[in-house]
């Protein structure tokens, strides 16, 4: 069982941050991964490009439980603990791309150790100005 109710923006930042990209990734996680008494888990968030390679920043990599149930180690971007006693529940990620992000679909996906919780695609386009 995983979480289907995803959101996610992106928007691109000016000054400092020049060409940089805010991807916020929000999800539902739903009561029936809710547990009996307080349990905070690491959620974890990797974010793949259409090659299924990883996108650069992450910042280290782990062992999950993947889509198919099999340890799998992945590079992880953002990290959140979360107390699964509390669902449902809506969590939230906010990752700062090093670099902007050429136009492609990407895979968010989210995981505990323990638990594949789901992912989501979403598409960067160019952007063309009219004047």
């Amino acid at each position: 069982m995983t979480t289907d109710k995803f959101c996610v923006e992106i928007t691109e930042l000016r000054g400092m941050l020049k060409d940089a990209r805010k991807i916020k990734i929000s999800f539902f996680i739903p009561e029936i991964f809710k547990t009996i008494y307080a349990d905070v888990k690491a959620v974890h968030l990797s974010i793949r490009d259409e090659n299924n390679d990883a996108i650069d920043g992450w910042i280290k990599t782990t062992i999950v439980r993947g889509q198919d149930k099999k340890d799998l180690l992945t590079e992880v971007h953002k990290s959140k603990l979360v107390d699964f006693y509390k669902n449902p529940q809506e969590v939230d990620f906010e990752f700062i791309a090093q670099e902007k992000l050429p136009p492609g679909i990407y895979t968010a996906k989210m995981y505990t150790v323990d638990e594949y919780l789901g992912s989501v695609d979403f598409k960067v386009r160019k952007r063309f100005w009219f004047f």
